[in-house]
């Protein structure tokens, strides 16, 4: 089964409405099928991503095998959400499915029952353990300049430019600009010295519109020589540094770390495994306090995870364990230079990449193409 947006934002959206009516109602659910938990506590309380499974699948124990019920074989794609009322004592799960179940004439014989006949409904701890949860930011240096355009670009925004100039009423500034030229063109044909009419009128008008147009042209040439060339070449003085957020600054960045998983040491996006009673908002929060400095000034968008990877591996007794990453968009401050990233091995320990240099960290091909599921240029 695999992660759906679409599906987890519909979900958190439901989940947010009933958390507002403090009741379970299921929603109109006409081509995904849908599972809803509920739990009552104090403010403090948490409802788990484990505990809302361990009420789903305690189900089996009323199942009617010769009817139907939710989830299928054929059912490949899931999403959930979260939320709190505001008094925080009512936690809602809500989890969507499709394509959905309970199809009439089918359940028989694509759910079939258990072989031995005997159903068992594991623990809350046996639940947990099957499954490694990981919580991951995917942390974006959004882009400090705009792009070159490409040929086609240019000519069309020529082509609009125009189109709006042909279209517009004169700006203060150009009005500005055309009673100084008419002004001059006065002066010079009455026969008076302009240079020396300037000086005499310098109290009432210090600069006229294309004195001011010049002092913006050179503000615009300092700002270029001290980015750089942008686009074409890093901004650094060692060839190929990716240790900084100060490069490529027409184009969105990602934060890649190389952290030890078990006994794997490789580049992925940070993440930091979830334990107890912690929710994937508050461990990418402690990641993010962990990882980031303040002046980084990190936001972290949404409660929902952006994107899903999983895998398995063979613990030392031979044991199947499976391993579940979840990520949370987050944003730093653009003019954040990025690096003092808070990773072991400081700057051989984490890089500032783009979509299309992603390939040069991630060994694991399947992950890589998971990632550019979700961080794309725009």
């Amino acid at each position: 089964m695999k992660y759906d947006q679409e599906l987890a934002r519909q979900a958190q959206k439901h989940a947010e409405y009933l958390a507002l009516k403090r009741r379970m109602i299921h929603s109109v659910a006409l081509d995904y099928g849908e599972n809803i938990a509920k739990k009552v506590g104090t403010s403090d309380f948490k409802l788990t991503g484990p505990e809302a499974t361990l009420m789903w699948y305690s189900e089996i124990e009323d199942y009617d095998f010769d009817g139907g019920d939710q989830v299928q074989c054929d059912t490949d794609r899931a999403g959930f959400g979260f939320s709190k009322t505001r008094e925080g004592d009512v936690a809602i799960v809500v989890g969507q499915y499709r394509p959905p179940g309970n199809f009439s004439g089918e359940f028989q014989q694509k759910v079939p029952r258990p072989i031995s006949g005997k159903i068992v409904v594991p623990t809350l701890k046996e639940l947990s353990i099957m499954w490694k949860i990981f919580a991951g930011l995917c942390v974006r240096r959004p882009a400090v300049v705009s792009p070159e355009l490409s040929p086609f670009q240019r000519r069309v925004q020529d082509l609009l430019t125009e189109m709006e100039l042909e279209k517009s009423h004169l700006s203060a500034h150009e009005v500005r600009h055309r009673n100084d030229l008419e002004r001059m063109a006065q002066m010079l044909k009455d026969g008076h010295d302009v240079k020396a009419t300037h000086k005499s009128e310098a109290s009432s008008s210090l600069l006229t519109a294309k004195d001011m147009e010049i002092t913006w042209k050179a503000f615009e040439n300092e700002f270029w020589e001290q980015i750089g060339d942008v686009g074409v070449s890093d901004k650094s003085t060692k060839e190929g540094l990716t240790a900084t957020a100060w490069r490529k600054l027409d184009r969105s960045l990602v934060l890649v770390t190389r952290q030890r998983l078990g006994k794997c040491l490789d580049w992925g996006l940070p993440v930091l495994e979830v334990t107890g009673d912690d929710t994937l908002r508050s461990v990418v929060e402690h990641l993010a306090q962990e990882l980031l400095p303040p002046e980084a000034r990190c936001t972290i968008v949404g409660n929902a995870p952006i994107g899903m990877h999983k895998y398995f591996y063979r613990t030392e007794d031979g044991k199947k364990q499976g391993v579940q990453m979840y990520f949370l968009n987050a944003y730093v401050d653009k003019l954040w230079h990025g690096e003092n990233v808070n990773v072991d091995g400081k700057s051989e320990s984490f890089a500032w990449s783009t979509v299309d240099e992603l390939s040069n960290y991630l060994t694991d091909r399947s992950f890589l193409k998971r990632i550019r599921t979700f961080v794309v240029d725009y």
